[in-house]
């Protein structure tokens, strides 16, 4: 990791009141690395990274994080969850086959158009979209 990415993500930390750990550190540079990762694959990282980290304590800083808004869970449905920075307002694309995930710019580019709808007395923070398809690679398959 650089510096100035250690340093930002140093920052990050502070600025939400966390403690600046080696672990919360390395789980945001992996998370970064290598996005719409699950957890177990997200502490094979982090070992590679520090050496001996234990799953629980990663499973803790994922939880952490995530309520914090430095990371981002999601789970398709009948999918394990995966993780990625929290970032600005984007969708999912998800292939039924392999069940890679990749970004997909929003349907608008601000969140606010979230409050045109009848939301029936709820105030509404955030909405995820999820566009399942088939992938370029298992195109092929879906014949």
């Amino acid at each position: 990791m650089s510096i100035s990415q250690h340093e930002q993500h140093a920052q990050e930390l502070r600025n939400r009141d966390l403690q600046v750990t080696p672990q919360r550190l390395a789980l945001l540079a992996a998370v970064e690395a290598h996005p719409h990762t699950r957890a177990d694959e997200l502490v094979e990282h982090i070992r590679a990274n520090l050496g001996s980290v234990s799953r629980q304590a990663v499973y803790d800083a994922l939880k952490l994080l995530t309520e914090k808004h430095l990371i981002r869970r999601i789970q398709p449905a009948g999918r394990t969850a995966c993780y990625e920075r929290a970032q600005e307002h984007h969708h999912h694309l998800v292939c039924r086959y392999c069940d890679v995930i990749l970004d997909t710019e929003s349907i608008s580019e601000h969140p606010s158009s979230l409050h045109s709808i009848d939301a029936k007395g709820f105030v509404i923070e955030a909405a995820e979209i999820i566009y399942w398809g088939v992938c370029p690679d298992c195109q092929h398959l879906d014949t």
